[in-house]
């Protein structure tokens, strides 16, 4: 029996709705991730473009890889099939309830050292909006909603929310399973040994309250109150404005080895007690919700030191707003930081604190979890100096098999 006209252009039509179903991806590899943050690049970082084929809903996981000799993004079926000369980017699958499921890392590694910060560039970032090639102006990525322990990029600068106080509820301090770094624990003496000396005031006594420690790779010990107010004399310049207090030391590093010292440490004691320490004194809002931002990032360019930025911010009905301009709230004036960057809005009704990117090179936050992507929904993602569009396109609901 012969076909209608109407009927094959509908089962034609049918069959492409069919075949677009499914997790579509788009990769951009820029050849410099130098580069990615500066306005003039150079000829040698041209932007190379990869569309793969769209992932259909019967298959199994797949592997996102980038090909380090051909500098490419490929994919396959099976993790042993990953050559050494891959660097694996996410795997991706098909899960219940309609939605398709970015996996990374694949070995999950939870926890870094503060001496591993540059090795978060290679992780996951959730980007709030991209301008590259052909994903500008779709600009969906627009809000994101902000937690304690978020890890945020401005441009290349990395600050993490070490504290979120809202509706006077704070969250247990560093709970390791929510920060992506360790507490930090220094060497420390033990039972007072007198023979080990203060290298700044040349004494051997110490206590719980003014432990010796070794916050560096020098040899020397000090006491904790000696570093804090070595520190304090280095000179820590505090601007306030009605939202924000910034803290900025820079040269928050051993003289002599100029390893970066932390912002906050803890010593677990022989007795059972563990205290925490810091070596900046904060002035923290006393009746108003607030967070803390701590950055990330330390200079170790020649003639250069590392230096510590911490805000403390006092949420309000007001826009905090982000910047290297003057008249910004928090000011960063490294290059890939725009004038106007991006704004913190605060909902003091529901305690919702949400941030809106406004910067020429993006504002993204760390992806800790599986990302779970909705039918429908599209989102941009990056991963060192790899951009990602990723699409889940759909007509009807498909059933899970």
């Amino acid at each position: 029996m012969k076909k209608e006209p109407n009927e094959n252009k509908n089962n034609k039509k049918q069959e492409k709705e069919n075949n677009n179903q499914g997790l579509h991806l788009d990769f951009i590899i820029n050849n410099s991730f130098e580069n990615m943050f500066k306005y003039k690049k150079s000829q040698d970082s041209q932007d190379i473009i990869t569309h793969l084929p769209h992932f259909f809903n019967n298959e199994k996981s797949i592997f996102y890889l980038k090909n380090l000799e051909y500098n490419k993004v490929v994919h396959c079926f099976d993790q042993i099939e990953i050559k050494d000369n891959c660097e694996t980017l996410f795997r991706a699958r098909k899960s219940k309830n309609d939605y398709y499921e970015l996996i990374y890392p694949i070995v999950k590694i939870f926890f870094y050292e503060y001496k591993d910060i540059k090795k978060l560039d290679k992780r996951m970032w959730y980007l709030l909006e991209s301008d590259k090639k052909d994903f500008i102006y779709e600009t969906n990525n627009e809000e994101y909603n902000l937690e304690q322990n978020d890890i945020i990029k401005f441009g290349q600068r990395k600050y993490e929310i070490i504290e979120k106080h809202i509706n006077n509820q704070i969250k247990k301090e560093n709970n390791l399973s929510d920060s992506i770094f360790y507490k930090y624990y220094p060497v420390y003496e033990n039972n007072n040994n007198t023979k080990i000396i203060c290298s700044i005031c040349n004494e051997g006594n110490s206590n719980e309250k003014n432990p010796k420690i070794k916050l560096c790779k020098c040899e020397k010990y000090t006491h904790y109150n000696c570093l804090k107010q070595k520190v304090k004399n280095i000179g820590i310049k505090k601007n306030k404005n009605e939202n924000v207090t910034s803290y900025i030391c820079k040269k928050f590093e051993c003289n002599e080895c100029h390893s970066p010292y932390p912002y906050t440490f803890y010593i677990s004691f022989e007795s059972g007690v563990e205290n925490k320490y810091s070596l900046m004194d904060l002035e923290i809002p006393e009746n108003d919700d607030y967070i803390i931002l701590e950055s990330l990032n330390t200079l170790e360019k020649e003639n250069k030191h590392n230096i510590k930025t911490i805000f403390v911010i006092k949420l309000s009905d007001n826009e905090i707003k982000i910047g290297n301009a003057y008249f910004n709230d928090i000011i960063d004036e490294d290059n890939s930081v725009s004038r106007e960057h991006g704004i913190l809005k605060y909902d003091k009704s529901n305690g919702v604190l949400k941030i809106i990117n406004k910067g020429r090179f993006g504002t993204s936050v760390l992806i800790r979890n599986n990302f779970k992507l909705k039918m429908n929904k599209k989102l941009y993602l990056q991963i060192g100096n790899v951009y990602i569009k990723a699409e889940y396109k759909g007509g009807k609901n498909i059933k899970e098999e």
